[in-house]
C-alpha cells in the first residue's frame, strides 16, 4: 500500500533524525576493520600516517582525474573511484542499506540524505572506504614481495584477494592503472580488473 510505505518512510525519517545526529561519532570504531583486515596493526597505521595527506585530498575531491597528481597519489584518486569508494552514489547506496532507507520513498530519501551529510556520515563513510583502499594497495604490494620469498602467509593473504605476486608485480609496473571505462585515466584489461577486485575484497 503506497499510502501505508509513506506513513512508515515518515515515521523511520523522524526516527533517524532523533537519533542519529551524532552517529558520526558512532561509526568512528568502524575504521578499526581497517587494522583486523591488514592482519598486522602497525604495517596498517604506517601505512595511513603514510598516506593520510593523500587519503584525505581524495575523500574530500570527487574528481579522480585532478590536474598536477602525481605517482601514488594519482593512482589512489583512480582507484578511489574505480571501486566506488568516492562516488557519493555508492556511499548514499551504502549509507541507505546500513539504516533501512532504502525501502523509503523518494521524499523520506532526500531527507535522510540531507541528515547523513549533515551530521558526517556521507564524508566519514568515503573517508574510512579511501583509506581501507589506500591500505589495500600498500597491502597487497607488501605481501607479494614477501609472497616472492616464498612466504606461505603473504601467498595465503593474496590467494584470499584472488592476486598472485606476478599480478601485483604487472600492475605496479605498469604505473598502478585503475580499472574502467575511461580512456586516458583507467585501462580495461584483466590485470588492472584483478587489482581492482582483489583492493574491493579488502576494502
Amino acid at each position: 500500500d503506497p499510502r501505508l510505505r509513506t506513513v512508515f518512510s515518515a515515521v523511520m525519517t523522524y526516527q533517524n533524525f532523533r537519533v542519529l545526529a551524532f552517529a558520526m561519532l558512532a561509526s568512528i570504531p568502524d575504521a578499526g576493520g581497517i587494522f583486523i583486515r591488514s592482519k598486522d596493526f602497525r604495517f596498517a597505521w604506517q601505512s595511513m600516517r603514510k598516506n593520510m595527506r593523500d587519503i584525505v585530498d581524495t575523500a574530500w575531491n570527487e574528481d579522480a582525474t585532478l590536474g598536477g597528481l602525481e605517482g601514488r597519489h594519482a593512482a589512489l584518486h583512480k582507484m578511489a573511484a574505480s571501486i566506488g569508494s568516492i562516488s557519493e552514489r555508492m556511499n548514499h547506496i551504502a549509507l541507505a542499506e546500513q539504516y533501512g532507507s532504502n525501502y523509503q520513498g523518494e521524499v523520506a530519501q532526500k531527507f535522510n540524505d540531507f541528515l547523513f551529510h549533515w551530521n558526517g556520515l556521507q564524508f566519514l563513510t568515503k573517508f574510512t572506504r579511501v583509506m581501507s583502499a589506500s591500505v589495500g594497495m600498500d597491502f597487497i604490494e607488501h605481501h607479494a614481495a614477501l609472497a616472492k620469498n616464498e612466504n606461505k602467509t603473504s601467498q595465503r593473504y593474496l590467494d584470499e584477494l584472488g592476486v598472485s605476486a606476478a599480478d601485483v608485480d604487472t600492475w605496479v609496473g605498469r604505473g598502478r592503472p585503475a580499472w574502467g571505462i575511461d580512456e586516458g585515466t583507467t585501462t580495461t584489461d584483466k590485470n588492472a580488473e584483478k587489482i581492482a577486485q582483489a583492493i574491493n575484497r579488502f576494502v
